[in-house]
């Protein structure tokens, strides 16, 4: 493991090479990963980095993830999925976060399975202080500065989400799962696999569904014997 100087030598050159700057010189959106190791840790974060959208979103009076009013399986694994489709397609997750493992990075397979535990669970800026402020690489205010980056770098994953023509015509294959219509993506099997060709076999985003019903119910479980 390095010390703290060298990993503060490597994270400095990670985030100045020019491969992660954008054509305006500013920070490119995953530059994050020059910062942050072990890289197991990469898929936890882009992770957290959509929980946390989800609530920047619902404080602006925008609510859908864990904050939506009828928050279920089908519309958390929808909006994750809208997530991850813009953040390939803009780039914003590493090339390395593909079908299949690659040079070491987590696969998008094993992003799903962090991604069933946490989709559930609303997800606030003092949460993500509290769970990464042990990152060895960044500080704290480092580490919010990109979460932040990161989670507002997907457009249309900016100030305002949801869908308008121009979201639909730019989430290829999946448009109908993002307007509400997860079922549709279920029923045809050649449309499943297409939609998540470039995120993970359509086996894993089944998985993720199952995992995150199992895991939403089980909070209610807990709920109730806490009421009991």
């Amino acid at each position: 493991m390095f010390g703290p100087e060298v990993m503060r030598q490597l994270r400095s050159q990670a985030m100045n090479a020019g491969a992660l700057r954008g054509q305006d010189g500013s920070p490119h959106p995953f530059g994050w990963t020059g910062g942050l190791q072990p890289l197991e840790k990469r898929g936890d974060w882009l992770v957290d980095c959509c929980r946390l959208r989800c609530a920047d979103d619902a404080a602006a009076g925008k609510l859908h993830g864990a904050f939506a009013s009828e928050c279920c399986p089908e519309g958390l694994c929808e909006d994750f999925l809208h997530f991850c489709t813009l953040a390939e397609r803009h780039r914003v997750a590493p090339a390395g976060f593909k079908r299949y493992k690659h040079d070491a990075w987590p696969d998008w397979s094993s992003v799903l399975q962090l991604a069933a535990t946490g989709l559930h669970e609303p997800f606030s800026q003092a949460d993500a202080a509290a769970k990464w402020r042990s990152c060895d690489a960044m500080s704290r205010k480092e580490m919010l500065r990109w979460l932040r980056r990161v989670a507002e770098a997907p457009p249309p994953w900016g100030r305002s989400l949801r869908y308008t023509a121009e979201v639909v015509a730019d989430v290829v294959q999946a448009t109908e799962a993002l307007q509400g219509k997860w079922g549709w993506l279920f029923a045809d099997r050649q449309r499943k696999e297409q939609a998540t060709m470039v995120l993970g076999s359509f086996v894993s985003w089944e998985e993720l569904h199952r995992g995150v019903q199992q895991a939403r119910q089980q909070r209610q479980q807990q709920q109730q014997q806490g009421q009991g």
